[in-house]
């Protein structure tokens, strides 16, 4: 009688970070009827949803890639020996999408299918994988110059701030000017803290979200009117 090929994992879940390669270890299949018969293979097929599987060595064995010749795939159909999939499973790793967090799960399957036709057995195995966010820098970007007349006023743009992990924090900025002042005016009941409104220099913290939206776009500068000189702000 046909015996079903079993696959287990030292672990069932795995913890990384965001953009990190994160290594899969643990992993082993087997199959007691590989004695039996020589040439012996098992076919295994591997998914994830928000990750690519990494297995950089799997070109260099005997043995079949029945889904793509990718070193990188969210999904990957191999037909190898026991042996040769216990090596591959060594250097097995999941690399998450490009800026993407959360939960994600990788799907293992192993079967006989190809030494046991319609007698074939499989086994299944699902791993978490825990990936953290980490804090990506931002980007800020500020007009090169501003020209005006003395006792003038003029916004300060463009003017913009990119973070794409901010969306629910706070942003603290701070400027300084010399020979003229600084306003900003914010929404009614708005969530800002500011400081030096209408001097000098301007400290305010706000949501990331009301800078994006309003505060950036409404920062204004007026010079004295006895100003008359390059200025750096």
């Amino acid at each position: 009688e046909n015996s079903q090929p079993t696959i287990t994992s030292t672990a069932s879940s795995f913890n990384g970070s965001e953009d990190t390669f994160l290594p899969i270890g643990g992993l082993q299949v087997g199959d007691i009827d590989e004695k039996l018969v020589d040439g012996y293979v098992l076919t295994v097929n591997l998914s994830a949803s928000h990750g690519l599987i990494i297995l950089p060595y799997v070109e260099k064995y005997t043995g079949r890639i029945l889904s793509s010749h990718s070193r990188q795939r969210y999904f990957y159909s191999l037909e190898y020996s026991v042996a040769t999939l216990n090596e591959l499973f060594n250097h097995l790793g999941y690399l998450p999408d490009e800026g993407w967090f959360g939960t994600d799960e990788i799907t293992i399957s192993v079967s006989d299918e190809k030494m046991a036709g319609r007698n074939s057995k499989l086994s299944s195995i699902s791993l978490s994988v825990h990936i953290a966010p980490i804090d990506d820098p931002f980007t800020v970007t500020f007009p090169p110059e501003l020209g005006l007349l003395e006792g003038k006023s003029i916004h300060v743009s463009p003017l913009d701030i990119v973070d794409p992990d901010s969306e629910d924090s706070y942003f603290n900025v701070q400027m300084t000017v010399y020979c003229g002042t600084l306003s900003l005016t914010s929404p009614p009941d708005s969530d800002v803290v500011a400081l030096g409104i209408g001097q000098s220099y301007l400290n305010v913290t706000a949501p990331y979200r009301l800078w994006k939206e309003y505060l950036l776009g409404n920062i204004v500068y007026t010079s004295r009117s006895s100003c008359n000189a390059n200025l750096h702000v």
